[in-house]
C-alpha cells in the first residue's frame, strides 16, 4: 500500500491563499496555527465558521472572525455567517435575538467582512430550501454588494449508500429519505444561481462533483459566478484522480474558479491537508490521503494519483483566482463598527456568543 504524506516539500514558491480556515474558540493559539500554514505555503487565510457551531455552544462564530480580523488584518479575511437554526422564511423582525438577512449582510458589508458563508444546503444543517422566497433578501444584498457567498450543498453521494459510505463518515453523515436528496439540493442551489446571475458562489467541495467532470464544465459553463473549492472531501481527489486527462483539462480551463482549502484548525491538521492537496496538484505521485486525519482515513478507494499540473495553473488556484474575488489583502475593518457589533451581540447575552470575550480582549 502507498504511503501517506503528513508534510510534502513543494519545491515550487508559490503563495498559496487557503480559503476553508475555522478556529474553535479565541483561547486558542493562532499564531502556532499560522505558522503551520506558514510552513506549507499559505501566506494568507479566510476565516469561516465551523459545521460545528452548535456543538461549541454558540449560534455564530461571527465575534472570533471580527476579532481574527481584527488581530492579524493583513492576513485574515473574514466570510461572516447567520445562524443556520433560525433562518426565517421571511425575517423575524419582530425577535430581538435575529435579524432580517438584508439588514445583517449590510451591518457586515459595512464593518468589513469579505464574504458570506452558509451550511444550509448541508443535508444534516438543512433548514429551509436554498431557493426559498425568504432568503431571496441574502442573496439580493449580496449580489448588489459583490460579496462572495461560500455555501455548502450536499455531501458526498456515497453517504445516501450504506454500502458504499467511508467508515469514517459513519454514523454521523448517514443519509436516508428523510434527507433530502444530493439532487434536490443541486436543483435549488442552480434555481438560485439563475434568479441571480451577478452572485458568486464558491461551493464548498468543489460540489461534491469530482466524479463528474462534464456536469462540472456545464455548470461552470452556465454561470459565470460559480466556483469551486478543493476543500477535502476527499472523495472529490479520487475522482479526480480516476480520470487524469479530462482533470488536467478542466483545471486549465477554470483555474482562477477553483480554490484551495484545508477546513485547517487544531482539531484537523492543516499542514496534512494542504500538503496532500499540493501533492495531488503538482505531481503525478501515487499515495494514500494522510492515515491520521479523521476525515480521510480509513478509505477503501485509496491511494490517490496526482495530476501534475503545469505552474501557470497552480498559480490560479493556489492565489490568483480568489485575489480576483476577495483582494490581494483583506478588506480593512472598521474598528468602530465592529465594535458596535460586538456591543450588540453582548446585551443580547446570546447563549455562547463570544462577544463579550472579545470586548475584553479588544
Amino acid at each position: 500500500m502507498p504511503a501517506s504524506v503528513t508534510r510534502y516539500q513543494s519545491r515550487l514558491d508559490l503563495p498559496i491563499i487557503d480559503g476553508y480556515v475555522h478556529m474553535d474558540h479565541p483561547d486558542e493559539p493562532v499564531e502556532e496555527l499560522m505558522g503551520q500554514l506558514r510552513s506549507v505555503g499559505v501566506t494568507r487565510w479566510v476565516f469561516l465558521e465551523s459545521i460545528f457551531c452548535d456543538h461549541l455552544g454558540v449560534n455564530t462564530q461571527n465575534p472570533l472572525g471580527i476579532w481574527l480580523k481584527h488581530r492579524f488584518p493583513d492576513t485574515v479575511y473574514f466570510f461572516a455567517s447567520a445562524d443556520h437554526r433560525i433562518l426565517p422564511i421571511t425575517p423575524l423582525r419582530d425577535q430581538p435575538d435575529t435579524m432580517p438577512l438584508d439588514e445583517m449582510v449590510r451591518i457586515y458589508a459595512g464593518l468589513g467582512i469579505d464574504g458570506w458563508k452558509s451550511v444550509i444546503g448541508k443535508p444534516d444543517r438543512y433548514a429551509v430550501p436554498l431557493d426559498a422566497p425568504g432568503l431571496e433578501f441574502l442573496y439580493t444584498e449580496l449580489e448588489k454588494r459583490g460579496l462572495p457567498l461560500f455555501l455548502h450543498v450536499g455531501d458526498p453521494i456515497e453517504f445516501w449508500d450504506p454500502r458504499a459510505i467511508p467508515d469514517w463518515a459513519l454514523p454521523e453523515w448517514a443519509y436516508d429519505a428523510s434527507r433530502p436528496s444530493l439532487e434536490e439540493l443541486r436543483r435549488q442551489a442552480e434555481a438560485v444561481l439563475s434568479r441571480h446571475p451577478r452572485l458568486v458562489v464558491i461551493f464548498a467541495h468543489f460540489f461534491f462533483m469530482g466524479y463528474e467532470l462534464d456536469r462540472a464544465a456545464a455548470l461552470m459553463t452556465r454561470y459565470p459566478g460559480a466556483h469551486l473549492d478543493l476543500t477535502p472531501g476527499v472523495e472529490m481527489f479520487f475522482g479526480l484522480g480516476a480520470s487524469k486527462a479530462r482533470s488536467r483539462e478542466f483545471f486549465a480551463q477554470y483555474a482562477d474558479r477553483i480554490h484551495v482549502g484545508s477546513y485547517g484548525s487544531f482539531s484537523r491538521s492543516a499542514v496534512s491537508v494542504i500538503s496532500m492537496i499540493r501533492r495531488f496538484l503538482e505531481t503525478d505521485d501515487v499515495f494514500d490521503p494522510p492515515h491520521e486525519d479523521p476525515y480521510m482515513w480509513p478509505d477503501r478507494r485509496a491511494p490517490l494519483r496526482g495530476l501534475g499540473l503545469p505552474r501557470e495553473t497552480l498559480e490560479a488556484i493556489y492565489s490568483r483566482g480568489l485575489e480576483r474575488l476577495i483582494g490581494k489583502m483583506p478588506r480593512h475593518l472598521d474598528e468602530t463598527a465592529a465594535i458596535g457589533e460586538l456591543e450588540r451581540l453582548s446585551k443580547l447575552r446570546e447563549p455562547g456568543a463570544l462577544a463579550d470575550t472579545i470586548l475584553a480582549r479588544w
